[in-house]
């Protein structure tokens, strides 16, 4: 889905900002659901991949946080900075070496379709990096760990920066230090109210089309 498209202007958002400000207890959930579909409309079977990803980065948080200031905690960090970057790597490089590996044995005409066929989803990178950026902001004592998955999917894969990033830490944002930084949770935080006045975000969706605020439980608070 593009965000220039006739479908997403005045179907797709129509409808995610209707049920977002008709529902505001649900708007973790709407915003969440929303950004599965939109992913899920231009990688139909990678969205599982995402979900995957989510999960993975999920326990892995929790184990950091379990073992904090332990060997099993580094353990966890690294299991987790590999697993990301394996994952990556497969999905950006798989193609190039295999097809160049096949043609130095001279069998390039025979690549094999599992290498052959690989397919790149959209916004691998920045929904990888910014899971990574998580779990090490947990390790490093910046960022609070997660208990709720919604709450962390929501930071992996809110639709207006999926797949145009930017990617930057989980932790930025919390203080409102500067206009432009990711707020946890949301997309480009607009610093309209000095730090220890609430943790009201003004989210930069596109068009400034979200106002993300939890009148229940704060995102990653």
């Amino acid at each position: 889905m593009v965000f220039s498209s006739i479908f997403f202007l005045f179907c797709f958002l129509p409808v995610v900002l209707a049920l977002y400000f008709a529902l505001p207890r649900l708007r973790n959930a709407i915003l969440v659901a929303a950004s599965l579909v939109f992913y899920a409309w231009g990688e139909e079977l990678y969205v599982l991949l995402m979900l995957a990803s989510i999960g993975c980065n999920y326990a892995m948080g929790l184990l950091v946080d379990r073992h904090r200031g332990s060997s099993r905690a580094r353990f966890a960090l690294a299991a987790a900075i590999v697993a990301n970057l394996s994952l990556l790597a497969w999905f950006k490089y798989a193609g190039f070496f295999g097809a160049a590996f096949f043609s130095l044995i001279g069998r390039g005409a025979q690549t094999p379709n599992i290498v052959d066929g690989i397919h790149l989803p959209i916004g691998i990178s920045f929904f990888t990096f910014q899971a990574m950026s998580y779990v090490i902001d947990v390790y490093r004592g910046v960022a609070p760990v997660q208990r709720y998955p919604a709450r962390l999917a929501l930071y992996i894969s809110l639709f207006p920066q999926l797949i145009a990033g930017p990617i930057a830490w989980s932790h930025v944002g919390r203080s409102g230090a500067r206009c432009g930084a990711l707020a946890v949770g949301s997309s480009l935080e607009k610093c309209s109210r000095p730090p220890g006045s609430g943790f009201h975000q003004h989210t930069l969706c596109y068009i400034q089309y979200f106002e993300v605020r939890q009148p229940t439980a704060q995102l990653f608070h």
